[in-house]
Parts: C-alpha cells; structure tokens; sequence
C-alpha cells in the first residue's frame, strides 16, 4: 500500500472561516465535526413549514413538505390531528361503514343460522345459502353476474373458479354482461359471439341459486367446507 502523505497543510473551514492545520492526505473541508454537523443541516435552522396542531414553525425536509397535507413538529401534534381528521366513518376500523374500500357492502353481523363475522355481503349471501362457515376466497371467486356489486341477491352471484372469473370478464366485459342479464342479449347469440363457446354455455347461466357443494367440489380441485360435518 503506497503510503499516505502526511505532509501538514493549511486550509480554511468551509463553515465558520476559521484558517486550521490537516494532514494533506485528508479531505480537511471542516476545522472540526461541529462546523461539518452544522454545515450539513444549516438549512434546518430556518424553519419552511407551519404544525397544523400547534402553529409552530418548523423545519422540514423538501422531500417530505410536499408530500404531507398536514404538517407537524411533533408526534403529539401528529395524534391530535389524526384525532380529528379519523373520527367516526373517516376512520378506516369504522365498524358501522357500510361498504368497504373497493366498493363491495358489507355484511352487518346480525341473528343468523351462521356466525359470519364481518366480511362482505356478497359472501355473507353464499354462506347462507350453501349452509358454510368459511368459502375458501384464494381459491373461489363469487361473480357478480350483472357486474352491479350492489346487487348480491342470490340470482346475481356465482361462485367461480379464479380463471373462470377473469376469462368471463375480460371475454364480455361489464356492458355486456348487463345486458344480457336485462334480457337484452340472448344466451345463444352471446356464445356465438365467444371464442370458446362450451365455456360461456357453462359459466354463463351459472348462480348460486342452481349451483351446490358437490358442484362447486369440481372448481380448481377444491371443496367447501361443509357445516355439518364439523
């Protein structure tokens, strides 16, 4: 290893001006670590944003001002903010929101031959129907058949395989599917219209209203769990 020279030099701080003496090897921008701390954060000490709790000014990094509505100095700050802005149906735990964050309603626990817990009204209605604690949703998907989400009354849902569910969707797209649950397209002329027309003459007419546990046993090889035998 060649070796260092350590030959002395004079330099000036880079922060308060101050004419000091460093090996030359050394970078020696700093006359010690305080100059170099308070070179580096010189800019917090002008404050650039205002606590939306307190009103204090306050120093915050560019990267993070433009990315916060409500700016604050400290974590009490924070707390009482979040108070006031998730309060009642704002909060994301609300327990008597109606519907969840991708639009689906949501089932409201009540007097039922099934403890279902809180989970989706659509699935809630499959439940009820098949007399099951627990579908299985990685492996099973309930279809919308009219794709209206609001809409989960028995004749509306079926319960799909995953690629069942995506073909359908992408095959007919939501337009048509309504349409074809308003009478408006007949199940022959949409199968014409298929590029697999045995797959749509399968899923198309499907609902849990005509479906059962032993069918719903052939969907990607897998079964419900049957309330009876637990």
């Amino acid at each position: 290893m060649k070796n260092k020279d350590r030959t002395l030099v004079n330099k000036t701080c880079k922060y308060c001006g101050k004419d000091f003496v460093v090996e030359k090897f050394r970078r020696g921008l700093f006359c010690n670590r305080s100059c170099a701390n308070n070179y580096r954060y010189k800019d917090q000490k002008t404050p650039n944003a205002i606590c939306s709790n307190c009103g204090d000014r306050f120093y915050m990094k560019q990267s993070q001002l433009k990315n916060v509505k409500t700016p604050c100095c400290s974590m009490r700050c924070s707390a009482n903010i979040k108070k006031t802005i998730y309060t009642g149906s704002k909060n994301p735990n609300y327990k008597g929101k109606q519907h969840d964050h991708d639009g689906y309603r949501l089932y409201v626990p009540q007097a039922s031959t099934i403890n279902f817990g809180r989970m989706k009204l659509h699935t809630a209605v499959c439940c009820e129907i098949f007399g099951v604690k627990n579908i299985k949703m990685k492996k099973f998907h309930i279809h919308h058949r009219d794709c209206d989400v609001e809409n989960n009354t028995p004749g509306n849902l079926a319960i799909l395989s995953v690629s069942d569910h995506k073909w359908i969707h992408k095959q007919f797209g939501n337009a048509t599917l309504w349409a074809f649950m308003h009478n408006k397209i007949d199940l022959e002329s949409l199968c014409e219209w298929s590029d697999d027309k045995e797959r749509a003459k399968r899923i198309l007419p499907l609902s849990i209203s005509n479906q059962s546990i032993n069918d719903l046993g052939i969907i990607d090889n897998e079964t419900l769990i049957d309330r009876s035998s637990k």
